[in-house]
């Protein structure tokens, strides 16, 4: 089938005239027809001229973009969205670009000062017995002295330090874990999903060619994140069992018992985090793109609003270089 590329004709002396009379302020100037939908008007749609979109903004299509573009049939490119947020996996990376951020920005740095609030014992000497120091003790009594207590004071201050690590990165993993489910179960709600009572046997039951969600390369690290939440939120021996059966590096040599503080039994390091955020973001790309048939990599272009706004900002450079409009 051949492409209907009639309208560039059209456009021709429209585009002669708008240069002519150098109007701006008429979007298709940029190469942008129709208008953007509002809340008013949702049925609202634009359509591109790709060849008059880059040469009046400056912007260059890449290759990828290019591809997509080309396999138009008419003169206009129309976006597959109209909003960055009508895509499902905008929603769901966002959230989790989120709270990486927030590790970075906040907690991480919270964690460490927290760390460092505990002070390191000082390291005892026999001149710091006071019975040496009054003729009690010999020299070599007092130096084992000193000695004991070094080592009953550095295992306080480790005690003391890693209790205060385990229960902040503890805190901040039961967040960070309830956020992901939280921004999940708004998707899934959005797109139907009876999610009234969830479970995330309603995430991993989709069935399509691939199989299951659990067939997914990045399904583990979604798996790995719930079973360490589960087992830091119940402290039960059934979910310590499932964790270390299937994710035993992440837990501590020794045996867990019933009444001690699951999150001490766990590796917690900004490593574990980061690969968790990580291995869920590239989940989610598998999900959606198997569910919703989203590419993430377009979803980062290939809507109306894009466009729109790129030659928004083009036009207000010119109209409105100082910004003075927005001046109170």
């Amino acid at each position: 089938m051949k492409k209907d590329r009639k309208g560039r004709f059209v456009n021709q002396k429209l585009y002669e005239e708008l240069d002519e009379s150098f109007n701006i302020s008429d979007m298709r100037y940029w190469g942008i027809f129709g208008e953007i939908a509002n809340e008013r008007h949702p049925e609202r749609h634009i359509r591109i001229d790709p060849k008059r979109f880059q040469k009046m903004t400056y912007t260059t299509l890449d290759e990828e973009q290019l591809k997509v573009v080309n396999r138009r049939r008419s003169h206009y490119f129309h976006p597959a969205k109209i909003d960055r947020y009508d895509y499902n996996c905008n929603w769901l990376i966002q959230e989790i670009n989120q709270i990486k951020s927030d590790w970075y920005n906040i907690f991480k740095g919270l964690i460490q000062r927290e760390a460092d609030r505990i002070k390191k014992p000082k390291e005892l000497i026999a001149a710091d017995d006071d019975n040496f120091m009054c003729g009690i003790t010999d020299y070599d009594e007092s130096q084992s002295w000193a000695l004991m207590q070094n080592i009953k004071n550095q295992a306080k201050y480790e005690e003391e330090v890693n209790t205060i690590l385990f229960s902040l990165y503890a805190q901040f993993f039961h967040q960070m874990a309830s956020r992901i489910e939280a921004i999940t179960v708004y998707v899934l709600a959005r797109n139907g999903k009876n999610v009234e009572h969830f479970d995330r046997n309603a995430l991993y039951d989709y069935s399509g060619e691939k199989g299951t969600a659990r067939d997914f390369e990045h399904y583990k690290f979604h798996d790995k994140l719930y079973l360490i939440w589960h087992f830091i939120k119940h402290n039960s021996l059934s979910t310590y069992k499932k964790l270390k059966d299937r994710y035993p590096e992440v837990l501590y040599n020794g045996k867990f018992q019933q009444g001690y503080i699951a999150a001490s039994y766990v590796k917690f390091s900004e490593k574990l985090i980061i690969e968790l955020l990580d291995g869920c973001a590239e989940f989610f790309k598998e999900y959606c793109k198997c569910v919703y048939h989203e590419d993430y990599e377009q979803a980062q272009w290939n809507y109306e609003r894009y466009f729109y706004d790129i030659a928004y900002a083009e036009r207000e450079n010119l109209e409105d270089p100082m910004g003075l409009r927005y001046y109170p």
